[in-house]
Formats: C-alpha cells, sequence, structure tokens
C-alpha cells in the first residue's frame, strides 16, 4: 500500500486506477490464454501447424494490448481527450489521391 504522501506517478495512479475493471481485464486476459490452451491444440493439428501455434499467437497479441492499456492508464482525462481529438482529426482527413494511386481530380466515389 502506497502513502498518500508519494507523489510518484505509479502511486497517484494506483490510487484514481479502478481496482476491480483492471482486475477484470487481466482475468478475461488470462481466460483467454488459458481456453486458448485448451482449444488450439487440436484445430493446429488438424491444419497442419504447431500444436500451441494459436496459443502463442494469443500471448504474443497480448502483450502489447496489456502494455497499451497500462499506457493509457496512466493519463489524465486532459490528455486522453487531446489523444482523442488528434487521432480523430488525422482520421477525418482520409487517405490523398496521391495516397490511394488515384489519378483523377474529380471524382464522387
Amino acid at each position: 500500500m502506497s502513502s498518500r504522501l508519494d507523489r510518484s506517478p505509479v502511486a497517484i495512479w494506483w490510487r484514481t486506477i479502478d481496482r476491480w475493471f483492471l482486475a477484470a481485464f487481466l482475468s478475461l486476459m488470462g481466460l483467454g490464454i488459458l481456453l486458448s490452451f485448451a482449444a488450439s491444440p487440436a484445430v493446429a493439428e488438424r491444419i497442419g501447424l504447431d500444436s500451441f501455434h494459436f496459443a502463442t499467437r494469443q500471448i504474443v497479441f497480448m502483450m502489447p494490448a496489456l502494455a497499451a492499456m497500462l499506457a493509457v492508464s496512466f493519463l489524465n482525462p486532459r490528455q486522453v481527450r487531446r489523444r482523442f481529438m488528434e487521432n480523430n482529426i488525422s482520421l477525418a482527413d482520409g487517405p490523398s489521391k496521391r495516397e490511394m494511386g488515384s489519378k483523377e481530380t474529380s471524382s464522387r466515389w
């Protein structure tokens, strides 16, 4: 347990995070790994892959997802809104004609 006098980012994060929500997410991730270990060997061998191919892929893709979840949870609400607006503005622009490889300049579709 950390003291309220501790002002480090991890201590502030631990005081402000919803621990039940974090526990639920981590439990779902663990359950997903467990179920992929249970179900993937039969399917992977049937299609000619390593018996734990799908379980390893589940773990490989879970690691960056866990890191992203923890990184976003360290942001304060103002930073979350700022990042959200930056991403929405960049996504709203869409790909340019040059990126799409089109030579037409005025087409609707």
